[in-house]
Parts: C-alpha cells; sequence; structure tokens
C-alpha cells in the first residue's frame, strides 16, 4: 500500500479519485520509475505526471549545493542520490504504461 493510502486508510478516509499507477522510463537508458497519483481521469494524471517531469528536466543546482549534494550522495544520502539524479535528467522520462486501481 502506498504511503498516502496507508495514511488515509488509518485516519479512516478514501481517496474519492481513482488512482493510476504510470510507469515511466527514460528514453537514454534503462532507467524507469514508478509513479501513483490520484486524478479525476487518466487525462488529468498524465499531465500531472507530465507536469513533474518537466520540472525534473529543469531542475539544476548551483556549483556549491551541487558538491554539498554529492558529498551527503556518497555518505548514502538517498534523497541526496535522488536530487542528483534529477540535476542529470537531460529529458523527460516517457509514459510506458499506465494502470488504474
Amino acid at each position: 500500500m502506498e504511503q498516502a493510502d496507508q495514511a488515509a486508510a488509518a485516519a479512516g478516509e478514501e481517496h474519492l479519485m481513482p488512482r493510476f499507477r504510470f510507469r515511466l522510463e527514460d528514453p537514454n537508458s534503462n532507467e524507469f520509475r514508478i509513479v501513483v497519483t490520484h486524478a479525476a481521469s487518466e487525462e488529468e494524471a498524465r499531465a500531472t505526471v507530465e507536469r513533474m517531469e518537466a520540472k525534473y528536466v529543469a531542475f539544476r543546482m548551483d556549483a556549491d549545493e551541487l558538491a554539498e549534494t554529492r558529498s551527503r550522495a556518497e555518505a548514502g544520502s538517498r534523497a541526496a542520490a535522488g536530487r542528483l539524479h534529477m540535476h542529470n535528467q537531460a529529458s523527460p522520462y516517457r509514459v510506458a504504461s499506465v494502470r488504474e486501481g
């Protein structure tokens, strides 16, 4: 169960909108990521995911922040490693599949 779903279940709430699970693939490598979002329709969910990917491509750190983030990533920080990946992402991942539910 996704964290958001767990939190909603713990609070006795249910999502009123459908849940969509996207598999996104990097067109330049074998990397992929799974993104789960809630939206009124698949089209709305896809637009949300595409906006997120555009933000990842636009994300850049200055030299000082980049050096600090590399240091934290080398020390084992998964969050820092993720920021480095976003900094280096040159093109948006493409939707390979989508599943509702």
